[in-house]
C-alpha cells in the first residue's frame, strides 16, 4: 500500500500524476477506492498538485464514484470539497 510520504517523494520528482495503469486507474482513483489508512492524505496531495478530479477508468468510474461505492467517507468529503471549489 503506498504511503503519503512515498507519494510526496514521487510528486517532488515530478511523477506523472495522470498516468494510468491497464485498467485506466490513475493514482487518484486508486487512492480513493482502496482501503489504506493514509488515502485521504494521498488524495489531498494529488489534488493539491492539480490532478484531474473527474478522470475516469476504463469502466467510466471516477474517484468519487468508487469512494462512494466503497464507503470511504473521509475520501468522499475531500473529493466533494475539491469538486465544489472548481465551481
Amino acid at each position: 500500500m503506498p504511503t503519503a510520504d512515498a507519494t510526496e517523494l514521487l510528486l517532488s520528482r515530478r511523477a506523472n500524476i495522470e498516468a494510468q495503469n491497464n485498467d485506466g486507474d490513475t493514482a487518484l482513483i486508486l487512492a480513493a477506492s482502496k482501503g489504506g489508512y493514509e488515502d485521504a492524505r494521498i488524495v489531498r496531495l494529488l489534488l493539491d498538485k492539480g490532478t484531474d478530479v473527474g478522470a475516469t477508468d476504463k469502466h467510466r468510474h471516477t474517484a468519487l464514484s468508487l469512494a462512494l461505492k466503497n464507503h470511504r467517507t473521509e475520501v468522499v468529503a475531500v473529493l466533494r470539497k475539491a469538486m465544489a471549489s472548481k465551481h
